[in-house]
């Protein structure tokens, strides 16, 4: 084996190990292991991880599920399981099938009972894969808004914000629309901060201090417009909310955190191994040391960049010394 193909293996091995923490199917499963619900439970998932999200549900939940929607990208894998409904739709810009998906969304949540038991599962896609438009919207507007959106450079945040303010049933207004039912949102999270109210643009939770200081003025003229035509987002202390329990399952930090975890097993298994042929195992204690990076409050002199550079191989050279040579 090369150098380049060992360091090739060594990357993938950190990438497998990051993706296997934030594995729908798995996640799903260990939180209904460990949370588990009791009675009958309609399912509805939604976003680019539905299908994996459902199936982790199926493997806990089993027959508890009596109905169920799923509604995820073109080219998933669908499930094919009695009551349930698969829908493919337009990602990242949605399409003729978002707005149906839209409409088979808000059926399935009328036909819902009342103080039934609801298990929503949300990932990434979302805000594209469903949508319920204000009548003076069309669809090929949404269509140009979203690619105006893809290509606008802005905050996943302040994207969503806009989302909100051309749709019926996100920021929250989904959640209004629900009766008296036990709601359980389970969410994987590809957003900074993990807010649940910017994973999916939140159908189900309150808008937040974003979302209600975006300016319409502030956007091109024709995204402005479209900004005027929905209803307003239901209050953060709307009783709607008082209803709903989530929990993330999985996010962009533990994803990190399970590559960290994985690279620093491998290297550590080094260090054992080599301390074990030089016969100092037993004698040797090992610490393990981790920050989150420096931060510079000011611009470092010629000087302190010299002595930094200088203090860093010497430390490198030392640690390669001990852990090696």
């Amino acid at each position: 084996m090369n150098f380049n193909d060992s360091h090739r293996n060594h990357l993938n091995a950190i990438y497998r190990a990051a993706l296997s923490a934030v594995n729908g199917k798995h996640c799903v499963a260990q939180y209904l292991r460990d949370k588990q619900l009791e009675g009958e439970i309609y399912l509805l998932a939604i976003g680019k991880a539905a299908s994996a999200m459902a199936r982790g549900a199926f493997e806990i939940l089993g027959n508890q599920i009596i109905a169920g929607l799923i509604i995820t990208k073109s080219g998933d894998e669908a499930l094919d399981m009695k009551n349930v409904s698969y829908v493919e739709a337009g990602h990242p810009v949605p399409d003729e099938r978002s707005i149906a998906a839209g409409h088979q969304l808000i059926e399935f949540v009328n036909a819902i009972p009342a103080n039934a038991k609801i298990l929503c599962l949300i990932s990434g896609g979302t805000s594209s894969l469903v949508e319920v438009l204000p009548d003076a919207v069309t669809l090929d507007q949404l269509a140009d808004l979203s690619e105006w959106l893809l290509k606008s450079g802005l905050p996943i945040t302040e994207m969503n914000a806009i989302r909100k303010r051309v749709s019926l049933i996100k920021g929250g207004r989904l959640a209004v629309m629900l009766k008296n039912q036990e709601i359980t949102v389970l969410l994987i999270s590809d957003v900074k901060g993990d807010n649940p109210s910017d994973i999916g643009s939140g159908l189900f939770f309150p808008p937040t201090a974003n979302d209600l200081s975006v300016n319409p003025d502030d956007y091109p003229v024709q995204i402005a417009r479209l900004m005027r035509f929905a209803k307003p987002m239901p209050d953060s202390d709307s009783p709607c909310f008082n209803r709903i329990n989530y929990a993330i399952v999985a996010s962009l930090k533990m994803a990190i955190h399970a590559a960290m975890i994985s690279r620093m097993d491998a290297e550590i298994g080094r260090i054992v191994a080599q301390l074990k042929v030089m016969d100092e195992y037993e004698n040797t204690l090992i610490l393990f040391a981790s920050d989150n990076g420096a931060r510079l409050r000011k611009k470092l002199s010629v000087n302190s960049f010299v002595l930094h550079r200088r203090f860093s191989r010497s430390l490198q050279c030392s640690c390669s010394d001990i852990s090696f040579r």
